[in-house]
């Protein structure tokens, strides 16, 4: 979507659509997700998770750290889009923020240096990669079903980065990127020549 200025693109999107938008995608995946596992592993992963979280002897504290888990993976996630931004694109530590919205309790990253476009394309997949595609397989690999819906679930969390990198992967080299102060996306400058 093009603004006033021509040299800017608006890569910006509601979270609250985006959500709706991706609602269905997130239920083929975790159908896609099911049906791997139970194939590749002969078994069948709900029956695998329920036998997992009851061997242990409280259910309750364990379910409960598990959560506590997922939600600092999810908010370590922003921190490793702030460190990817600093390796690729690199920025320094002070034109970095991490930001935990209150209403929705998601944190996003925003940076006010502007950054290639490949840059901050690789700063949001890898931690995508890292944090919820790679235990994936790993869990399904390896027959471990609580890595499977942790990894399941972040990537369910992550989601709406995937869109973004869509977006960016058709943008020309010549752009630079920069975070949204308080909304999810960026926008993109032409390089000054």
């Amino acid at each position: 979507m093009q603004d006033q200025d021509q040299s800017r693109i608006d890569l910006t999107s509601d979270v609250k659509k985006a959500n709706k938008a991706l609602f269905p995608i997130m239920l083929l995946l975790i159908a896609f997700i099911y049906f791997l596992y139970n194939n590749i592993n002969n078994a069948n992963l709900y029956n695998d998770l329920r036998s997992a979280v009851g061997s242990y002897d409280n259910t309750f504290l364990f379910l409960l750290i598990y959560l506590l888990c997922l939600v600092f993976l999810i908010i370590f996630h922003a921190y490793l889009h702030a460190f990817f931004l600093i390796i690729f694109g690199h920025l320094k530590k002070e034109n970095i923020k991490v930001v935990i919205e209150n209403k929705k309790l998601m944190p996003f990253v925003s940076h006010d240096v502007p950054v290639q476009v490949a840059a901050y394309r690789r700063a949001l997949f890898l931690p995508y990669l890292l944090l919820g595609l790679a235990p994936l397989a790993y869990g399904i690999m390896e027959r471990l079903p609580l890595i499977v819906f942790a990894g399941m679930l972040i990537c369910i969390c992550y989601m709406g980065d995937i869109p973004l990198l869509f977006k960016l992967a058709k943008i020309d080299k010549e752009y630079m990127a920069i975070s949204h102060p308080g909304k999810y996306g960026c926008f993109l400058y032409k390089k000054k020549k």
